[in-house]
């Protein structure tokens, strides 16, 4: 049932446009670019600028795939000084209509800025911080984040004219106090959409806008169905009744354009089918063709090679079977492969499974070194022979003489290592007035030998070691005439020159070597040293 008041449908929208300014702290005009948008922006306009309500916030979600006549249109609606403009830009989730293989569609997606199809405005949003990425939702987190602290509603332009549903939702439950023409967003926040021209038809009559809100014949474009389509508010009889036309121009299409191995098509109308093209396909060429059969493959047989095609059908007793080269599903042969296996361990290496003819599924287990630890108890070991981790053993070599073997016929010849001075000092007891000298209670160290040269008060010069008794008492070669308690040197004169037989018999003479310089001989025998050799070393 309609109930009709004395009003137009202008003055009753004027009405309800009033009301929802006098009621909500904050009042946002939902624009898309359209007919029905525009009307209830301009409404609003009237009605916020007569209340000192400007600028009037406008706010319009970016969808990117928009008609560039609706953007130019929408860009002119943005900088208007009247409009605090809300121009969303941001990354959004659509739902895709134009396409059955992507279900969604995603707009202004950050990577893909190359397939941008409009670039972004200066002023516009582009931060989605609203942790919601669906067209429909989105109006609802807006308020929710933006304006959680204010009673907030949206006026958008609906008309029930366009579809029964409408009519049904739009007059049946209220929304707000004695509205139905609303919807509830976030009721706890005071959030709603309002309707206020839902009752307008196509070609209402109004009464005449403000001076500058429309004028007549301006025309405005918007998104439709079948193209760029128009609104166009005229005043046929110029008596302020103004109506409104949609009208939409003549299009004309063609044909897809085909593509080619080098160039892309284009897109278009299909190509008409001709008659028996019942069954057949579209192609990419513009041609429309039959679907292609295919066949199995035809084996080999030791003479003829076969062809592709596809895999014959396996049967249900196939399942175990292999594809032979000649198109039929076999058993393996029984004569070929592994049938049996066997592994034993070995001295070094072991296998934690030792298997004997085994077959089927066979393990061998952890693959191992068998060797065990030895008694060494150091941390770095090596692998003996016996297969036991240990380090090798050894004696620590305390020989001051090494014996040179003359691989000739010559003699052998002893190398005593002296590593210096030995000094020792006669006690009371060791005073000495002969060429023998004892020490009683402190016996020097063990490096005492013969032809070493003695040194100190009441030794003469030149006196060397004739004999060593033992550790304890020497024989000199001159007599000396010493006190207790004098400290003596023994040690070996430094000779400028040592010469050296070779194992072929051959002396080398080697005259003032430096230190550290090595004898260029494998085994040497020493000859003509006479007092002997300071400080020679001996290499093994």
């Amino acid at each position: 049932m309609k109930f009709y008041s004395n009003n137009n449908v202008y003055e009753e929208a004027i009405k309800r446009i009033e009301f929802f300014f006098d009621e909500f702290e904050e009042v946002i005009v939902g624009f898309s670019g359209g007919k029905d948008s525009t009307v209830t922006l301009h409404l609003a306009l009237e009605v916020a600028e007569k209340r000192n309500r400007l600028p009037l916030k406008v706010l319009f979600i970016d969808q990117e795939a928009e008609w560039q006549g609706t953007i130019d249109y929408v860009k002119k609606v943005m900088y208007d000084e009247r409009v605090e403009p809300l121009w969303f830009q941001m990354p959004i989730v659509i739902t895709n209509n134009a396409s059955t293989e992507h279900r969604y569609s995603y707009c202004w997606d950050e990577n893909k800025k190359e397939e941008w199809l409009h670039p972004k405005d200066p002023i516009s949003i582009k931060e989605n911080k609203y942790n919601c990425e669906r067209f429909h939702d989105l109006f609802k987190a807006i308020l929710q984040v933006d304006f959680k602290d204010k009673k907030t509603c949206y006026l958008a332009g609906v008309r029930t004219q366009e579809a029964p549903k409408r009519l049904m939702s739009l007059t049946s439950g209220l929304t707000y106090k004695d509205i139905t023409y609303g919807k509830q967003l976030t009721k706890a926040l005071g959030h709603y959409t309002f309707y206020p021209i839902y009752d307008w038809e196509i070609k209402d009559n109004q009464a005449t806008p403000s001076a500058g809100d429309v004028a007549s014949g301006k025309t405005v474009q918007f998104v439709g169905a079948t193209g760029a389509l128009s609104t166009v508010l005229t005043d046929p009889n110029s008596d302020g009744n103004f109506v409104m036309t949609l009208t939409s121009p003549n299009t004309t299409y063609s044909n897809f354009t085909t593509a080619t191995a080098q160039v892309a098509g284009a897109s278009g109308l299909v190509v008409a089918p001709p008659a028996g093209a019942q069954g057949k396909f579209l192609r990419g060429d513009a041609t429309w063709a039959t679907e292609t059969t295919y066949s199995d493959f035809t084996g080999a047989n030791g003479t003829t090679a076969g062809t592709s095609g596809l895999v014959p059908a396996p049967t249900a007793t196939d399942n175990v079977k292999f594809l032979k080269g000649d198109g039929t599903w076999a058993t393996t042969p029984d004569n070929q492969g592994v049938e049996t296996f066997t592994n034993t361990n070995g001295t070094y290496i072991s296998a934690g499974t030792e298997n004997s003819s085994a077959t089927g599924d066979v393990t061998m287990g952890t693959i191992d070194l068998s060797a065990v630890n030895g008694t060494s108890d150091t941390a770095t070991r090596f692998l003996s022979k016996d297969n036991t981790w240990d380090v090798p053993s050894y004696t620590t070599n305390t020989n001051t003489t090494y014996d040179l073997e003359n691989s000739g016929s010559g003699s052998t010849g002893n190398i005593s290592l002296v590593t210096g001075d030995v000094v020792a000092t006669a006690d009371v007891n060791g005073a000495s007035s002969g060429n023998t000298i004892t020490y009683d209670n402190e016996s020097p160290t063990n490096g005492i030998i013969d032809g070493q040269i003695v040194r100190g008060t009441g030794v003469p010069a030149g006196t060397k070691v004739a004999s060593v008794t033992n550790s304890s008492n020497f024989t000199l070669d001159q007599t000396v005439s010493i006190a207790a308690n004098i400290t003596l040197t023994y040690s070996f004169d430094v000779l400028s020159s040592i010469s050296v037989l070779t194992a072929d018999n051959k002396t080398a003479t080697f005259t003032n070597p430096a230190q550290g310089f090595v004898l260029p001989v494998s085994v040497v025998q020493i000859t003509g040293v006479a007092g002997g050799i300071s400080n020679l070393i001996a290499l093994q």
